[in-house]
């Protein structure tokens, strides 16, 4: 298989670089299927010496694994997924010439198989992840962590159905990674694996309060982090030897979480707050706990994404975040020299750069791309011919430019302010439009203004999109994310309305033409606007969404720490009123519902229960199920029905 297209090499400057400036505007919008194409590149990682990339590469359903050369410009298939058994999370060089990914399937758990700490289903299937390994020239591919094997007439073995946490990647010993696995009991243990033979030798066994475990870049044990009950708790590791640290101070509503440890092992770089209400990235003395410096913090965001490291020296080159925009932070000045010129001569004035893979000299790397009016693509870079880049993928090629999304804000009914993202459709300035309220997910999650195909393919079709991080959502702070507790459909809900007529004042939307639309909470809070405020809107969309809080909770008690997120919901008269299951009469609008039957965030019978309500009750309504489907859109094809399915279904009752 050869890259053809996919590999553009570029002259900074020069008439190349016009191959993939952005096209011009035209009126007939562009089909559903240009938004629901898979993106062409999900992961990528460069070979040590970065003169090869193990790749996730969008073909037909879904993404395969694939090996580039970019000496020759070609790429083959090392791996391919099978939709009906599993697919990719993401692929890693584990040495020069041996790749291992990381896969996730759907398997049944056998009866008696660690019952009371396992996701517990009506068909009793749950997620598992396993890792395979394959040679880059796709030779000696296995599947790795040996299967413990069940004695005839003895308790059945638990296989742990999360196998890809990788804990080092041991640089310096080509043969073997570190892994922890739940082997022994409900807590991890920590493995050598032999990438090449699949031996497993255990190093570090299980400890009651750790669930995960940090080495530093020799592969030798240093931290680790976990629970003791619900309170959060981390160990200094030294040798046999663990010691508790008091991380009591660096806690807010969420743990400290671990960014990097330093290529010493002495510290380790943290994202936490510190008795901030905003979380900041500190460096803290691993031995005592203390923090050392802050690394970096800012005012009213939370510092909580990505920090890059140097592969060979292990030293921070760039810290990604969000605020209302995508944020860099930049730890290596001459790089962020060389990419803020790079960024200046790309085609269509990127707002954003990010880097996504680099080899161990940091000599080259690959970059993201995207903000403004362009859409996300991929460059790979080499810092030894400053003046050429090579185009990997642009993202949703048959899209001709990506419309504007402002960072926008506004006040809820009860003072508070309310960040949110707005898309317009093009040339309808000074005119109002029928509108969309996209809630996200999560709900304990949030919008950051980056290209979104939802929203872009909803404005494409004449409609303004307004996506609210309403109370509740992550980033702002623990003030703003505990605002959101016990407020499912409550004061969150508030926030979406107050929202809607926010663009109503402004003379954005038509206020005889709303409609709600989300995935998962954001189904949710769909729902309960058609039940709750039905004279406000003309119809509701929901993609895996919550319908019965009751049944929610029930299913949060069954994970590891399941009360801490049992605690954000309201309980009693409050929950059963704020589940559209239980409001079905209530409903006063037609409903698209779809839903994928391999679910495991939220389950199909949740959709299915409430179908089975709206049919009794004679309540309009269209129901897809989308067999094979899961919580995140992951086939093209089902992006594809899914999108068709909605543009039909707004038209109908909105007339976009």
């Amino acid at each position: 298989m050869r890259t053809s297209g996919a590999l553009q090499r570029l002259i900074l400057g020069g008439a190349p670089m016009a191959a993939v400036s952005a096209l011009p505007a035209r009126s007939d919008p562009p089909p559903a299927a240009a938004y629901a194409a898979l993106p062409p590149i999900a992961d990528i990682a460069l070979s040590p010496d970065g003169k090869r990339a193990v790749m996730l590469r969008a073909i037909g359903e879904t993404y395969h694994a694939v090996l580039a050369d970019f000496a020759s410009g070609e790429a083959r298939p090392l791996m391919a997924a099978d939709p009906d058994a599993f697919l990719f999370n993401w692929c890693r060089w584990a040495n020069p010439e041996r790749v291992i990914c990381s896969i996730r399937s759907y398997a049944t758990l056998r009866a008696g198989q660690m019952p009371d700490r396992v996701r517990r289903y009506r068909d009793g299937r749950t997620v598992f992840t396993r890792l395979l390994a394959v040679n880059a020239d796709g030779s000696g591919v296995l599947q790795l962590v040996p299967e413990a094997v069940t004695r005839v007439g003895e308790d059945l073995e638990w296989n742990s159905p999360v196998q890809d946490t990788v804990v080092s990647w041991l640089d310096d010993d080509a043969d073997h990674v570190l892994i922890q696995l739940q082997r022994e009991g409900d807590r991890p243990s920590v493995y050598r694996l032999n990438v090449y033979t699949n031996r497993l030798h255990r190093v570090r066994r299980m400890h009651d309060a750790v669930l995960r475990w940090y080495a530093d870049r020799s592969g030798a044990l240093r931290l680790a982090g976990g629970y003791r009950g619900l309170t959060p708790v981390a160990f200094a590791v030294r040798g046999n030897r663990v010691t508790e640290l008091d991380v009591t101070g660096l806690t807010g509503v969420r743990p400290p979480a671990v960014a990097a440890l330093d290529p010493g092992g002495t510290s380790a770089y943290v994202f936490a707050n510190n008795g901030r209400d905003t979380r900041a990235l500190y460096r803290i003395d691993i031995d005592s706990g203390r923090v050392l410096e802050t690394v970096h913090s800012a005012a009213g965001y939370d510092v909580d994404g990505r920090l890059v490291l140097h592969p060979g020296e292990g030293r921070p080159l760039a810290l990604h975040y969000n605020e209302e925009r995508p944020v860099t932070v930049w730890f290596d000045t001459e790089l962020a020299g060389e990419l803020e010129r790079l960024r200046q001569a790309l085609p269509g004035g990127p707002e954003h750069l990010r880097l996504a893979s680099l080899d161990r000299s940091a000599e080259r790397f690959v970059f993201s791309t995207e903000g403004g009016a362009t859409l996300p693509r991929l460059y790979l870079y080499d810092r030894r011919t400053p003046d050429e880049l090579v185009l990997l993928a642009q993202a949703y090629p048959d899209v001709p430019q990506a419309l504007s999304t402002q960072a926008v804000s506004y006040r809820a009914r009860d003072g508070l302010r309310i960040p949110a993202y707005l898309t317009l459709p093009a040339g309808t300035s000074n005119q109002r439009v029928p509108a969309i309220v996209l809630p996200h997910g999560g709900p304990w999650w949030r919008d950051d203004g980056g290209f979104d195909y939802w929203a872009q393919f909803l404005a494409s079709r004449g409609y303004a999109v307004l996506q609210p991080n309403f109370r509740g959502s992550a980033g702002y702070g623990d003030r703003f994310l505990a605002a959101g507790f016990e407020q499912w459909g409550l004061a969150m809900q508030d926030d979406l309305l107050d929202g809607l007529d926010w663009l109503i004042e402004r003379g954005i939307a038509d206020p005889e033409r709303v409609c709600f639309v989300g995935g998962s909470y954001g189904g949710y809070a769909a729902l309960v606007a058609a039940f709750r405020t039905p004279e406000r809107l003309r119809c509701a969309v929901a993609f895996a969404g919550v319908t019965d809080l009751e049944d929610l909770v029930r299913r949060m008690w069954q994970f590891q720490l399941g009360e801490l997120s049992v605690a954000r919901v309201q309980d009693g008269t409050a929950r059963r009123d704020a589940s559209p299951i239980e409001q079905v009469e209530r409903i006063g609008v037609p409903l698209l519902i779809v839903h994928g039957d391999l679910d495991r965030s939220v389950m199909i019978e949740q959709s299915r229960d409430l179908v089975e309500a709206l049919e009794k009750a004679g309540k309009p309504h269209r129901y897809i199920e989308q067999s094979n489907g899961d919580h995140f859109l992951s086939l093209y094809s089902q992006r594809l029905e899914f999108l068709e399915a909605l543009e039909a279904f707004l038209a109908r009752h909105l007339g976009g």
